[in-house]
């Protein structure tokens, strides 16, 4: 078996050119896209976690509410 350095040769640049191109319009759009997503959820994490610290609030005021009228009662 002998080895046909040309098409070796144009295999490789082949193989270069498609990673690149694959580089260039493949990797780094979806690189963006999910950097994008990961700071959307983590906004979305984020409002929601303040949420629940406006319930926990609220029912907390509820609360002293509830005992203020078992006092008064």
């Amino acid at each position: 078996m002998t080895i046909d350095w040309w098409t070796l040769g144009f295999q490789t640049v082949n193989i270069l050119v498609l990673v690149w191109l694959l580089q260039h319009f493949f990797w780094r759009p979806v690189a963006a896209m999910i950097a994008l997503r990961a700071t959307t959820t983590q906004q979305a994490l984020d409002t929601v976690q303040a949420k629940g610290r406006d319930a926990a609030a609220a029912l907390a005021d509820i609360a002293k509410t509830r005992v203020g009228f078992v006092a008064e009662r």
